[in-house]
C-alpha cells in the first residue's frame, strides 16, 4: 500500500477525531477535497460540513474554488432543521439546493452516513478478498480462506479453533458497515455450540457484538 492510501485509510477510520484537529485547517486545498470527497469517510456530515466552514475561514483562497470544495458536502446526510438553520445561514449553499436535499431525504430516509453500502451482497468472499488469519483447517493442509469463502459447503471440510484458546478471526479487504452476519455450524451430530463475535478495525481494539456462551446452541 502506498503512503497516501495507508494516511487516506487511517483518516476513514478516525475521522471524527482527524477533522476537529488544527492540521486538518492547514491542509493544502487539494488535500482536503481528496479526504472531504470520499465515500468512506466515518463521521456524521454535519461536522464534516463544519471542519470545511472552518479550513474556508482560516484560508485565503477563491470564490471559484469555494464552490468546487463544498459540492463535495452530501447535504441530504445532514438533519433538514440543520439545513434549514445553521447550514443555509453559512451561505454556502442556496435555498435550492438546501430544499433539493430535503425533498430527497423524505425519498430516502435510510441515509445517514457516507460508508460504501454493498446492498444485500456477502462481502466475505474470496472474490473480494476475505482471508481467515487465525484459525485451523479441516483436513489439514487445506487453504482455510478457501475452505469458507468458496461459496460451496462440504461437510468434510471446516474451519476451526481450539476449545477456550484462540479464535477464527476474519479479515476483509477494508472497513464495512455490516447489517447482518451469517455462519454455518457443523451438525454432523448432536454436538452444541456456543459463542463470542467481536469486530476490530485495527486487529488491537474490539467491540463485542454478542456474547453466547452462557447457553449451548444447537445446528
Amino acid at each position: 500500500m502506498e503512503l497516501k492510501d495507508a494516511v487516506l485509510e487511517f483518516i476513514d477510520i478516525n475521522s471524527s477525531e482527524c477533522i476537529k484537529t488544527e492540521g486538518f485547517s492547514k491542509l493544502p486545498c487539494k488535500a482536503l477535497i481528496d479526504i472531504i470527497s470520499r465515500n468512506s469517510l466515518d463521521a456524521e456530515e454535519i461536522r464534516i460540513f463544519e471542519a470545511t466552514v472552518n479550513w474556508v475561514e482560516q484560508n485565503s483562497i477563491e470564490e471559484s474554488i469555494i464552490s468546487s470544495i463544498f459540492k463535495n458536502i452530501r447535504l441530504t446526510l445532514i438533519d433538514s432543521k440543520i439545513l434549514l438553520g445553521m447550514v443555509r445561514s453559512t451561505g454556502y449553499f442556496s435555498s435550492d439546493d438546501i430544499l433539493e436535499a430535503i425533498n430527497e431525504q423524505l425519498n430516502n430516509p435510510d441515509a445517514i452516513v457516507r460508508r460504501d453500502r454493498v446492498p444485500q451482497e456477502n462481502i466475505a468472499t474470496l472474490k473480494l478478498g476475505a482471508k481467515v488469519i487465525e484459525g485451523n483447517s479441516h483436513p489439514f493442509g487445506i487453504d482455510a480462506s478457501t475452505i469458507l469463502f468458496n461459496g460451496e459447503t462440504n461437510p468434510n471440510e471446516d474451519v476451526n479453533h481450539e476449545i477456550g484458546k484462540g479464535s477464527i478471526t476474519i479479515q476483509l479487504n477494508r472497513v464495512y458497515m455490516l447489517n447482518s452476519m451469517g455462519f454455518l455450524l457443523w451438525n454432523g451430530d448432536d454436538r452444541c455450540y456456543s459463542y463470542c463475535i467481536e469486530v476490530s478495525i485495527d486487529q488491537s481494539n474490539w467491540t463485542k457484538l454478542g456474547e453466547y456462551t452462557d447457553r449451548k446452541y444447537a445446528t
